[in-house]
Order: structure tokens, then sequence, then C-alpha cells
């Protein structure tokens, strides 16, 4: 995402459960308590996503996206699926799908806005990490989280995971075993179904607005958590 390599210490720091520090991370005695307005590293899993503006290094410019999504960091970047408008196009048509490697993709330079609550979430199962309910749904995931998936996906292997769910949703992560091989990685950290979904509602009176946003677990079929924005 082209954020500091420092900030996923930081985030692992406050949700860990011990005082050890991580190489490039923050715990309370080195940091938090020594600030001008003193407080603890949480040491336990986040309640809202809003929690990371407590974290070291995350500023309101990178969680709300103000300062553009960069960060100075990337040169190349790839809108999420708008380099796939024409093979939208081409479905909704019916006309033959033609991907090529220069149209596949639209490079779009430094994007106006990238806001880090847009891609975590703060729900999920802590007691199992390969709980279904914290993979990652190839069905809706965006172009530069497939891309993360490991350091073998090149822009040609992600398109054409969208292409194919584009023209039909997978309904086993093994459809893409000749795209993803490693067969540890389709297991522990995809699947082809959401579980979690965020509902934001705002209400408007006048110059006035409110937005809340919660979260709804769809097993459990209850809001998990809500707040305002």
């Amino acid at each position: 995402m082209g954020l500091p390599i420092d900030l996923a210490d930081c985030i692992l720091d406050w949700v860990d459960i011990d005082d050890a520090r991580s190489p490039y991370g923050a715990e309370s005695s080195d940091y938090y308590q020594n600030l001008k307005k003193p407080y603890k590293a949480k040491n336990a899993a986040l309640d809202t996503i809003n929690e990371l503006l407590l974290i070291k290094g995350i500023s309101p410019l990178i969680f709300y996206g103000l300062g553009g999504g960069n960060y100075g960091l990337e040169g190349n970047l790839v809108e999420n699926n708008k380099g796939l408008q024409n093979v939208i196009e081409s479905l909704t048509s019916g006309t033959k799908i033609e991907i090529s490697k220069d149209t596949s993709l639209i490079k779009i330079g430094k994007e106006k806005n990238r806001a880090l609550y847009n891609y975590f979430r703060a729900n999920g199962e802590r007691s199992d990490y390969l709980n279904d309910i914290n993979k990652i749904n190839i069905n809706t995931a965006s172009f530069r989280v497939l891309s993360a998936l490991t350091d073998a996906m090149t822009d040609d292997k992600v398109t054409e995971i969208i292409r194919r769910r584009l023209q039909k949703p997978f309904k086993n992560v093994d459809e893409i075993s000749d795209i993803i091989t490693d067969e540890t990685i389709r297991k522990n950290l995809l699947t082809v179904r959401s579980y979690i979904f965020k509902i934001k509602s705002i209400g408007k009176m006048g110059s006035t607005s409110l937005s809340i946003v919660a979260y709804y677990h769809r097993e459990r079929k209850q809001i998990i958590n809500w707040s305002e924005e």
C-alpha cells in the first residue's frame, strides 16, 4: 500500500499480549508512556478500526487518506478493477473477451485518496487465524489485495483471476490452482465466501449529517460492532 514499513510492527505491538517491542514497533514503556498525554499500548485486539489512530505512525493523513494515496513510496499503481472495463463491457455485450498486456490495466500514478480504514477491519476470529472469516474472498478482493498474496502474483495473474470471476463467481479456491499453485496459500488464506459485511448509513438534516458504520455477521445474523464517523 505504499505505507512506511515500520507500521506493521507498531500495529503488531499494539495488539499482541506482551510488552516486548518488535524491531520497528512501539510499546508502552519506550513510547506511549513518554508522550505528552501518555497512555498504554492496548495489548489486545482492536474493538474498532478507529483505534488505529492511537498507534505510533498512523496519522490522520494516513488513516483518512487526506495526504494522497502513495505517501511518496509507489510510482506505478493500478486502480482496483477499472482497467478491466473492457472485460465488463465485453461480458455485458456478449462479445469475445480480449485482454492484452497493454490494455488490461490502467496505470494511474498518484492516487487522490487512499484511506487506510477502507483496507482494514477489526472484526474477525482472533482465536483461530485459519477461520474462514479471516480469509480473503477471491470473488470480491481488490486488485491490490490479490497482488499482495504472494511475491509471484503478477499483474497478468491478478487480471486473470478477476476476468474469471466476472464470467462466473468461484465456488472453490482450487479453481485458481493453475494461477496460485501453492496449496497452503489457497487453503489457509483464501475463501470464496464473505462472512462480515460493512453497512454505512448517513442521516442528514439541513447542513448537518451523521454517518454510522456497522459490521454485520452473516452466520450469527447480528451486528457485531458499530460506530459513528
